[in-house]
């Protein structure tokens, strides 16, 4: 039990996936900090079977640099960092250079988790849009039923594409209330 007889879930089944909290999403995203806030506390509330975090990192080939035109975010410039918050807390960081893990991290990933008798994954992060509903749908699709947690999430976008991508969510995969 928790104070004030607050049962804490037990979530020791459960990977905890923390998406692109960087500098250069969150200053756009969140920039009252409402959402690292919660991430951080939820983070430090623990009890997950594993957490993880991703950094969104571009490159000169990457598609987003050669289709969208995207520049921002290349690995040297110092806003592809995890917000201070987030990086005191990060231990293990997988880089990708398109908008969901990579196939080969993604597999080790849930590889690794099932081996922990993990069954289940909470996404939350950065942008709501593009990196935090394409990571929940790779470890969707690997196998693991994957849940996006609103209350740690925002778009650089905007609210309109942060819950136009809940309603998605909604509708192909699961969301907390």
């Amino acid at each position: 039990m928790a104070d004030g007889g607050a049962v804490t879930p037990d979530n020791s089944s459960t990977l905890l996936v923390v998406v692109d909290a960087q500098l250069i999403f969150t200053h756009a995203a969140d920039p009252d900090g409402r959402c690292v806030g919660y991430i951080a506390r939820h983070i430090d509330r623990g009890g997950y079977g594993l957490v993880r975090y991703t950094r969104f990192v571009n490159r000169p080939d990457s598609l987003p640099a050669t289709q969208l035109g995207y520049d921002k975010a290349m690995a040297a410039h110092p806003k592809t960092a995890l917000v201070p918050a987030i990086a005191r807390r990060a231990e293990h960081t997988l880089d990708h250079a398109g908008y969901g893990p990579n196939p080969r991290d993604a597999d080790e990933l849930v590889q690794h988790a099932r081996a922990r008798g993990i069954d289940r994954a909470v996404v939350m992060g950065f942008d709501t849009d593009a990196c935090v509903i394409a990571t929940a749908f790779a470890l969707w699709d690997r196998g693991l039923a994957t849940a996006i947690d609103p209350r740690g999430c925002a778009s650089s976008g905007g609210t309109a594409l942060h819950h136009a991508a809940l309603r998605i969510a909604r509708r192909s995969l699961m969301v907390m209330e």
